[in-house]
């Protein structure tokens, strides 16, 4: 969502762009602060937050170091949302994410992998389904 004085303005995708399906379940999109200079995230990116609470692509295999030496998963490697348009993060600090509801498979998009099974499951433990 280009930010140029129409805050908090949403427009929906065309049907056959969008990611998600409203015809199943009505969804929840919210905005929420994206980290800087991530380059371009696009439509159906699996997002996750980091430890400053800013959405980033979702990463399960992401682990952070604890104080006594072993790790633990990071922040990342929890699902929050799906992104519904594509965010330029050099230029945009807020991306709009699907936080509840009915989204399209193949549509979906992992950074640094493939979307497997794990991650579906992921999704719908918050409450986001997968068609298709």
């Amino acid at each position: 969502m280009a930010v140029s004085g129409n805050v908090g303005i949403y427009t929906p995708p065309k049907p056959e762009e969008s990611v998600y399906s409203e015809e199943r379940h009505p969804v929840v999109i919210i905005p929420m602060s994206v980290k800087a200079a991530q380059g371009i995230l696009e439509r159906g990116t699996i997002v996750g937050k980091d430890s400053n609470g800013l959405i980033v692509p979702y990463n399960p295999n992401a682990t952070i170091t604890l104080s006594d030496g072993t790790t633990a998963p990071a922040p990342e490697a929890t699902p929050v949302g799906v992104l519904v348009e594509r965010i330029d993060t050099d230029r945009e600090t807020t991306g709009n994410v699907l936080v509840h509801g009915v989204v399209f498979r193949e549509r979906l998009i992992r950074v640094d992998a493939t979307v497997d099974v794990n991650d579906l499951d992921n999704l719908a433990k918050i409450g986001i389904w997968n068609i298709g």
